[in-house]
């Protein structure tokens, strides 16, 4: 039996202890802190920080200027200030064998001729027609029907408010969207899904009949 006189000093350590162990964490995150409160930010990240909201500014500012004068030199050719847009104003015709880096954004029609070659976007205000055998980095966008001939790759999507029509060995990286009609041949190749308000046709490619008709018969 435990003496009466130690009762009661075994009742507050008991009651202490039971406090010290439920505040003890509180205490530890107190005197080391997981979060050490702002850290200095090195200078040449605020100046990369700084170059590149200024450039963003200049170029939206330059973007607004072209749309609020369209205008002003519509026969000339815009170079954006970031070195990666060209923007033509009317229709517009790309020659066979045509090599852009930049992305370009044409205020009227396009036309692209065979074997032509575009690093990054193409964007038209109208119809877009192009050959065979041309080549688009990233996506091709048109406020008019699109039109693309036979072995034409275009890694991005195809966007159109008009219709879409795909000729033969057509590869789209993306997804083919249409505010019209979307037509393609069996075998060209759509990686993303295919949306169309219109009606999606697929052509087959016509079978080569190797037995002679009647008309190339031989004569007996």
């Amino acid at each position: 039996m435990v003496p009466t006189e130690w009762l009661l000093p075994l009742l507050l350590l008991t009651l202490f202890g039971v406090i010290a162990l439920l505040f003890l964490p509180s205490l530890l995150e107190i005197k080391k802190p997981k979060d050490r409160g702002p850290r200095r930010m090195p200078e040449t990240t605020i100046q990369q920080i700084t170059e590149s909201s200024q450039m963003l500014g200049s170029l939206l500012a330059a973007c607004s200027q072209n749309e609020q004068n369209p205008q002003k030199n519509r026969d000339d050719e815009v170079l954006g200030s970031n070195g990666h847009l060209i923007r033509l104003f009317g229709d517009r015709e790309f020659t066979s064998g045509s090599e852009v880096k930049e992305s370009v954004v044409v205020e009227g029609a396009l036309k692209i001729a065979d074997r032509c070659s575009f690093l990054r976007s193409v964007k038209a205000f109208g119809n877009v027609t192009v050959g065979n055998d041309v080549f688009i980095g990233e996506n091709l966008v048109a406020q008019g029907d699109v039109n693309v001939g036979r072995g034409t790759v275009v890694k991005g999507a195809i966007h159109a408010q008009g219709s879409v029509k795909l000729g033969e060995s057509v590869s789209v990286g993306c997804s083919v969207v249409a505010g019209g009609d979307v037509e393609l041949q069996e075998n060209s190749k759509v990686m993303g899904i295919i949306s169309a308000h219109g009606c999606i046709r697929v052509v087959s490619k016509p079978k080569v009949d190797s037995e002679p008709s009647v008309l190339e018969s031989p004569v007996k």
